[in-house]
């Protein structure tokens, strides 16, 4: 059963054997997962802090696998292969809330990421990343490079491997936890674009009939620890995930190998982007945003565990959507778009959110896979009337959002570092001063939370009672 009351995890450390005084301190772990649905881990931190030097980690992983199926490696706790015990480093990680295996609503707990890899003289090494990591802080930054293993790496930064096409080898993906790497993997890239993994025909037509190959490669991934799934990024057809979706709801298993939707967003107008209700452009990203927080909703109502969104390629594109823009033109999207609404109402701006919840004409796009008789088709998708409470939606959209990845690769160019170097250009600067507002918000709230548990457990004055 449920050990949801420090009592009754005492019980069950005193039933394997433990001593007292670290049954105290598991008991307080417990109640600190427990609260999980409400964001509080400073319980669970803490008390791992106090106890688990001397503890095994097979123990406690028995524990955390009774509660409501987080199990250990929801707080960074997996076995390690040859060693019972958890190490120090570890420990500290998890404290400081900047383990590579986050926890959570938003276990990603590093915001802002970014896609790229090295390609000819576009300054992305080991230099670059640790400009980008000291400018934002290691733990607050995550990138991945459209591949299993990382090119680059630094300690701290957490890298995200992707399977890029179905059935493709797992021969190359790293163990989960392993240095640089996190818990979560992400799926097939731009399923439904015949220039990424939409190549096969058969995926980018049929969507439904592919859920039981998407069981296979998370499998193959779930047998090197990864215990969270970032579903195929959609490159523009919201149609094709909500059919994909449905044929993966009738698919034994797969329900629980996505935990987050993804998708990619590019403009070929940000020099005359403007968050404004009367700009087309960005009522069509609230669209395309309210699309898939409405997908979500849907499928968590039909047994899924969908814990948020993921734009993990978002930037600017020229005109005939294949040339690199100005850097100029990128830093206005992202102060509009990026700065100026999505962290503007991750970071709490009631004036912004008033501001979209008032906006006309959010229009997401459609057909439902589940109306009679429709079936998918290539070219779909259409803008559908979003109802009353599109707006609403839309900041709900924005909120569900776990993380943001700015695309920053151009043959010979990388937006966020100067050309054939490894310093930071201005868009970069803006890109992780936006970041570490969210970071700063989320530090902020975590303080609060803490706060909270610190009064509760002062009055109450029963935690090891």
């Amino acid at each position: 059963r449920f050990w949801h009351r420090p009592s009754s995890a005492r019980q069950g450390c005193a039933a394997r054997g433990l001593p007292p005084a670290q049954s105290g301190s598991i008991a307080m772990i417990v109640t600190g997962v427990a609260s999980s649905a409400s964001g509080r881990k400073a319980r669970a931190r803490a008390a791992v802090l106090a106890c688990c030097a001397q503890v095994a980690a097979a123990d406690i992983w028995d524990l955390f696998s009774m509660l409501r199926g987080q199990g250990a490696a929801a707080v960074g706790l997996a076995p390690q292969s040859g060693n019972t015990s958890v190490q120090g480093a570890q420990l500290q990680e998890m404290v400081a809330g900047g383990s590579s295996s986050q926890s959570g609503n938003a276990p990603f707990h590093r915001f802002c990421g970014f896609a790229t890899y090295p390609n000819g003289q576009n300054g992305f090494n080991t230099a670059g990343l640790a400009d980008i990591a000291a400018e934002a802080g290691a733990r607050k930054v995550w990138h991945y490079n459209w591949d299993e293993a990382p090119k680059v790496a630094l300690p701290g930064t957490s890298f995200v491997p992707m399977i890029k096409y179905p059935r493709e080898s797992v021969a190359g993906l790293p163990h989960a936890n392993s240095p640089g790497v996190g818990h979560i993997v992400k799926g097939w890239n731009e399923p439904d674009d015949r220039g990424q993994a939409g190549r096969d025909d058969g995926l980018r037509r049929n969507p439904e009939a592919w859920a039981a190959a998407w069981v296979s490669d998370m499998r193959a991934a779930r047998a090197k620890g990864y215990t969270q799934y970032v579903a195929p990024a959609i490159a523009h057809d919201t149609v094709w995930l909500d059919f994909f979706l449905k044929g993966c709801e009738r698919t034994p298993d797969c329900k629980s190998y996505v935990t987050y939707l993804s998708c990619h967003r590019y403009h070929n107008d940000c020099g005359a982007y403007r968050a404004d209700p009367s700009y087309p452009g960005w009522r069509d990203d609230l669209s395309y945003l309210v699309t898939l927080y409405r997908i979500m909703k849907k499928y968590n109502a039909r047994g899924f565990n969908i814990k948020g969104l993921v734009v993990d390629e978002l930037g600017c594109l020229g005109a005939d959507w294949v040339t690199p823009t100005p850097e100029a033109e990128e830093i206005q999207y992202m102060k509009e778009f990026y700065r100026g609404t999505i962290v503007a109402v991750k970071t709490g701006d009631v004036g912004v959110m008033n501001k979209i919840r008032g906006t006309p004409w959010i229009m997401p796009k459609g057909p439902d896979a589940h109306s009679p008789g429709v079936m998918y088709s290539e070219g779909l998708s259409v803008a559908l009337p979003g109802g009353p409470h599109a707006g609403d939606d839309a900041v709900a959209a924005i909120q569900s959002l776990v993380s943001v990845a700015w695309y920053s690769q151009q043959p010979g160019e990388n937006y966020l570092l100067h050309s054939h170097t490894d310093q930071l250009s201005s868009l970069g600067r803006t890109y992780l001063d936006s970041c570490r507002l969210v970071a700063d918000h989320w530090a902020h709230r975590r303080l609060q939370e803490e706060e909270e548990d610190r009064r509760s457990v002062v009055n109450s004055g029963t935690l090891f009672a």
